[in-house]
């Protein structure tokens, strides 16, 4: 159990559950708009930052495919190592709250960092990574829609069904993006970008209202059906289509600017393309 300390605020304090006696959904969302009121412009920044690497993933990750590749492998590998240090911290008793944020912020951003550089180096780990981060996507919002609705118990600041919804989907997308890499680039991409936005526009929201956190929000029958907490699917079905449109305009224009090129070049003289000269040789 973590000890509180009213004087500091990490800067995620609100993905973490600090206080495990709150059982209402009521609380749980006070305790949210508390902790962000609190953190203020560093929750903020953070958020700034994820909606706008997502929206890059999700307009140009075809198109930028090593910066796309290096990003989606951090983000992979920061989401999952936040879950599962989260957990084993929690698990810990009497450790400071400014030790707890440290090691939840420290540890997963330099994991993801470490992750996002191997992957340029191994360039099918970071499709690996790809296809993990897209599929994980999907589980999220699997998990708004409809996988919410089943208890389970809790693993640090999340429960089961959460964590095993973007596990197993995680696991999918990544055997199906390194068996079709080429053919998913847009579609693992897009789904990507869309679930990366859909959280960082909610933590941004939720600074206004805080049952945007779905994850607090979800804790009994009456909030199953919240808007705050279905809106965040359709909206993230909806950039990834949006994603999807941008992403495959791109690649046409691409593709046509690509031909016309090859057409220049098979049409030009002999001349231009640094073959025979019609010029005498020295000599001759």
């Amino acid at each position: 159990m973590v000890k509180p300390d009213d004087s500091f605020v990490c800067p995620v304090a609100f993905l973490e559950k600090y206080v495990n006696n709150i059982t209402s959904a009521e609380e749980k969302v006070q305790a949210v708009a508390e902790d962000l009121m609190k953190a203020g412009p560093s929750s903020i920044v953070l958020a700034i930052i994820l909606l706008c690497v997502s929206l890059f993933i999700l307009f140009l990750g075809k198109k930028m495919t090593k910066p796309t590749v290096f990003l989606t492998s951090a983000l992979a590998a920061m989401v999952s190592s936040f879950i599962l240090v989260d957990a084993i911290v929690g698990s810990v008793p009497n450790v400071s709250e400014q030790l707890a944020c440290g090691i939840d912020m420290g540890v997963p951003i330099l994991l993801g960092l470490l992750a996002g550089v191997i992957s340029l180096c191994v360039f099918n780990l970071g499709i690996a990574l790809l296809g993990a981060g897209a599929g994980a996507g999907v589980g999220y919002v699997a998990y708004l829609a409809f996988l919410n609705r089943i208890p389970s118990p809790y693993i640090g600041s999340f429960d089961v069904v959460f964590v095993s919804s973007l596990g197993v989907c995680a696991l999918l997308g990544m055997l199906i993006m390194c068996k079709f890499k080429t053919t998913l680039m847009i579609v693992a991409t897009a789904a990507v970008g869309a679930a990366g936005s859909t959280i960082g526009t909610s933590w941004l929201l939720a600074h206004k209202w805080a049952q945007f956190i779905a994850l607090y929000a979800i804790t009994d029958v009456k909030a199953l059906s919240s808007p705050f907490v279905y809106s965040q699917a359709l909206y993230c079905v909806l950039l990834f289509l949006l994603g999807l449109l941008v992403q495959c305009k791109l690649e046409k224009k691409a593709k046509k600017d690509k031909d016309e090129k090859r057409i220049k070049v098979e049409i030009a003289p002999m001349a231009n393309r640094g073959g025979a000269s019609n010029e005498p040789l020295v000599g001759i």
